[in-house]
C-alpha cells in the first residue's frame, strides 16, 4: 500500500503531514528538513531511505541533499527545479537524467 502521510514531531505533538502538502525534503547532516505548506519540520533520518519510501508519491531525488515532490506547477530545468513559490532546488549531474525522464 502506498504511503499517504509522513509523521513528524513538532514539540510534544506528532503531526501527520499529507504527502501532497510536502514541497521538498532537504538533508542537513543527520537530519532532514521537511518543507511543507504548513511549515518546516526537522526529522532524523537519511535522505536515501526517504527517497525509496516516497518515490511512489511523486518524489524525485534531484541532488544528494534534496528530494522534491514533482507537481504540475514545478518548472524543471537542467540545473535546477523551481517550485511554485519561487524556491530553487539544485539538480546534481548524477540525478539530471532521471529527473528529465520523470518530466517527459
Amino acid at each position: 500500500m502506498a504511503q499517504k502521510h509522513l509523521t513528524v514531531q513538532s514539540g510534544n505533538a506528532l503531526i501527520c503531514l499529507p504527502l501532497e502538502s510536502i514541497r521538498y525534503l532537504e538533508s542537513r547532516r543527520h537530519y532532514l528538513i521537511v518543507h511543507a505548506r504548513c511549515g518546516t519540520f526537522r526529522i532524523r533520518g537519511k535522505i536515501s531511505e526517504y527517497a525509496e519510501r516516497l518515490v511512489c508519491a511523486g518524489f524525485v531525488r534531484t541532488h544528494r541533499c534534496y528530494l522534491v515532490r514533482i507537481a504540475s506547477d514545478v518548472k524543471i530545468r537542467t540545473v535546477e527545479v523551481e517550485l511554485a513559490d519561487g524556491t530553487r532546488i539544485p539538480v546534481g549531474r548524477s540525478y539530471r537524467e532521471t529527473l528529465l525522464q520523470v518530466n517527459s
